[in-house]
């Protein structure tokens, strides 16, 4: 179970760091927090980035 508690505790900080200001400035910290595969839900449904480097743009246009 210390197991679970660690990733847990790990996916947490990631996720906060992705909301602090200063990374969400940076297209390098958002692409070294963000997986190839991820996906963002949208209200139009699920959008697929193939890029992280696409989201770290939308995200600082």
């Amino acid at each position: 179970m210390k197991a679970d508690y660690l990733e847990e505790s790990l996916l947490r900080q990631l996720e906060e760091r992705l909301l602090q200001p200063d990374v969400r400035k940076s297209a390098k910290d958002i692409m070294d927090l963000l997986a190839d595969e991820f996906i963002e839900p949208e209200a139009q449904g699920v959008f697929s980035i193939n890029s992280k480097l696409s989201r770290a743009c939308r995200m600082n246009p």
